[in-house]
Parts: C-alpha cells; structure tokens; sequence
C-alpha cells in the first residue's frame, strides 16, 4: 500500500506510538526500507501521550527513541502529541 501511493504522489505517512502497540510504526519503517524509499522523499508524521509518564520529558524521551527505533529512521519531521495532558 505505502509503495503504491507513493507511485501516486503520496508522500506524507501519518502514525503514532499507539497505533497497533506500536506495530503500524514497524511496518511504516519496514516498508520504507524495503521499498528503498529515501528518507529525505517521505515525511514522517508520529505522536506521543499512551504511555507511562504521558508528557513528562523522561517519557516523551523514551518513546521518541521506540518511535525512531521501529519506524527505522534517525528523525521524524513532525513530532505530536496526541492529546491534551490535564493535571491528575
């Protein structure tokens, strides 16, 4: 599906850390490299908020690096939270 849009133009690959536990970045990643898609010809969209710690740094840190880990890149292009983090 991810090589076929992108024969259409499509180039702009929206996920989040929650997506499927974490497996529609996997097969984001996955699909780039084995697609040879270079990095700089695809904007990569993730977001962060389910997890332990929400939006405290020490998380967002933390999950930023899984994000990077399964998506298979060294950087994303547009870093989101995924909703609004209300004081407990």
């Amino acid at each position: 599906m991810i090589g076929h849009a992108f024969d259409l133009g499509v180039n702009f690959i929206d996920t989040a850390n929650t997506y499927a536990q974490g497996r529609s970045e996997e097969m984001i990643g996955k699909a780039l490299k084995s697609l040879s898609i270079p990095r700089d010809k695809a904007v990569i969209a993730t977001k962060v908020f389910f997890n332990e710690g929400r939006l405290k740094k020490d998380a967002i840190l933390r999950e930023i690096d899984g994000s990077l880990k399964r998506l298979r890149t060294d950087y994303v292009d547009l870093y989101q939270i995924h909703r609004f983090d209300y004081p407990l």
